[in-house]
């Protein structure tokens, strides 16, 4: 998530008045107290976990991501890498629902696909009439 988008989550998230209570965390406690100064304790400590949380969530991320590429690197070094097959069968579903008229939203809706995969089946069809011209 860009930095911006970050920021903006997280000023919703304290403009909502969210407090995070952590069971085995005592100091986290306060915020169900009631008490104004502890309030500030509480939203401060909240602000931190949602900080820390987001950047293990990145951390996490980003280390996923790049043991990813690793393992496909590693693969196609060895001749096995083939990449991810597209659905046939659904992008077969597609192009027949999208020749019979119904709409995108009906098609998501009916297939639980996402809008790329029919606009590439759309794309697909197009070229193949084109093809044949």
């Amino acid at each position: 998530m860009p930095y911006e988008q970050w920021k903006l989550l997280k000023h919703q998230l304290v403009d909502a008045g969210l407090h995070i209570v952590v069971l085995d965390q005592p100091m986290t406690h306060a915020a169900l107290s009631g008490n104004p100064e502890s309030s500030m304790i509480s939203k401060v400590l909240t602000e931190f976990m949602i900080d820390f949380a987001a950047a293990m969530g990145r951390d996490d991320y980003e280390t996923r991501r790049k043991r990813q590429a690793q393992g496909i690197q590693k693969a196609k070094a060895l001749g096995k890498y083939q990449g991810r097959k597209p659905d046939l069968k659904l992008r077969e579903n597609v192009a027949l629902l999208l020749s019979e008229g119904k709409s995108w939203s009906q098609i998501q809706h009916l297939l639980g696909c996402s809008r790329s995969t029919i606009a590439k089946v759309k794309k697909q069809g197009n070229s193949d009439k084109d093809s044949t011209l």
